[in-house]
């Protein structure tokens, strides 16, 4: 079920951002050593995909990423079925996630579907994380085909989805709800409203107190349409990240078969859908809005900064992270175009299939390295 494991996206305009973590913390407050612009580190993780909370911290295939303002990362741990909690002084704990110990008092996370208090909360591949203002996490709980939060203090309940998967919007009552995987998630600061991209519906979805409407795209109709709201197409939309500027960012993920591999752009107070970048062949290749290739996009995160968006992709196919300017144009960030786990500088440096991705406060790029079991960091 999972394309290599996401996420996604994420609200980052000047709350949000992006993931973490080290062993030190400067005056400015980011976290790990000083280092070069453009330098990539490894931040938390082994290379081993495994489940270990402390300081020597273990992951498996993290989608997406969050931080709050004060630098505590939040991930989304997909194959450890779980929300981690990464402080600034590098240690890791579990915010929620049924973790069960065996017989020989290994701690393993357990898939399911509970409501609760942390680790009494059980999710499914979750891949798509968000956070408002007060500090609320917002879970697209992939596999349970739900929307959950959980409280600053870890307490987990369910805003939208029935648990089957399917298609259903309901003005009435969020619960009634259905969603088939879905992945990103946005969320305005307030927590006013929550944005989902509902992957194998092909549409984006949006959740407030009046209940469940699809935003942009038709149901079951995949495609890469430009329009205004349900006459939009998209093909398996995956990351969001919302802007200041009122502009919602999907990455436009397409298929097995290389179609889409776009960066779309909806309105969020219209619902008209544009093309923000990408030609839609895939391929890796820098240039304008409309000569950019892309492969398997899959995170995205937005900085708003004196009026413009500046927005950064995972560009998971292409293990790499790019980067858009307001014009449109492309260039590339870190990577080299072919997976690795180097620690170099900006693209000496290499990733095996990014897919999360968040920004911090003063800039630097959190990555969820998804393949190489790692969050990464690329120093403003």
């Amino acid at each position: 079920m999972h394309i290599g494991q996401s996420i996604v996206g994420i609200f980052l305009a000047t709350l949000l951002c992006a993931c973490g973590g080290g062993d030190a913390v400067d005056t400015t407050g980011r976290l790990g050593p000083l280092v070069a612009p453009g330098a990539v580190s490894t931040v938390a993780g082994t290379g081993v995909a495994a489940y270990t909370d402390g300081k020597v911290t273990r992951v498996s295939s993290p989608s997406a990423l969050a931080v709050d303002i004060h630098g505590t990362v939040y991930i989304a741990d997909t194959g450890n079925h779980s929300i981690r909690k990464l402080a600034t002084d590098g240690t890791m704990s579990t915010l929620a996630g049924h973790i069960v110990v065996d017989a020989e008092g290994v701690s393993k996370p357990v898939a399911g579907y509970a409501d609760g208090q942390g680790t009494a909360a059980s999710f499914n591949l979750p891949e798509g994380i968000a956070l408002d203002a007060k500090g609320n996490v917002y879970v697209a709980d992939t596999g349970n085909h739900r929307i959950r939060m959980i409280t600053p203090g870890g307490e987990v309940s369910t805003l939208a989805g029935n648990g089957t998967a399917g298609f259903g919007d309901d003005a009435n009552s969020p619960m009634a709800a259905m969603f088939n995987e879905p992945r990103g998630i946005a969320v305005e600061s307030n927590g006013s409203a929550i944005y989902v991209a509902d992957f194998n519906n092909h549409v984006v979805r949006k959740i407030t107190s009046d209940g469940v409407a699809t935003l942009a795209g038709s149901a079951g109709l995949a495609g890469s349409a430009n329009g205004n709201s349900t006459a939009a197409r998209f093909r398996f939309p995956l990351g969001l990240a919302l802007s200041g500027s009122g502009s919602l960012y999907v990455t436009d993920y397409g298929d097995h078969w290389e179609s889409n591999n776009k960066i779309r752009r909806i309105a969020v107070s219209s619902g008209v859908v544009s093309t923000f970048a990408g030609q839609g062949q895939a391929g890796m290749l820098d240039g304008t809005a409309f000569e950019a290739q892309f492969s398997r996009p899959a995170g995205v995160a937005v900085r708003f900064v004196d009026g413009d968006d500046v927005v950064y992709v995972a560009d998971t196919g292409n293990h790499s992270i790019r980067k858009i300017v307001s014009t449109g144009d492309v260039s590339t960030v870190a990577g080299t175009g072919m997976p690795g786990a180097e620690d170099l500088n900006g693209k000496q440096a290499s990733f095996t299939t990014p897919r999360g991705i968040a920004l911090d406060r003063l800039g630097n790029i959190y990555v969820a390295d998804t393949d190489n079991q790692l969050i990464r960091k690329i120093a403003k």
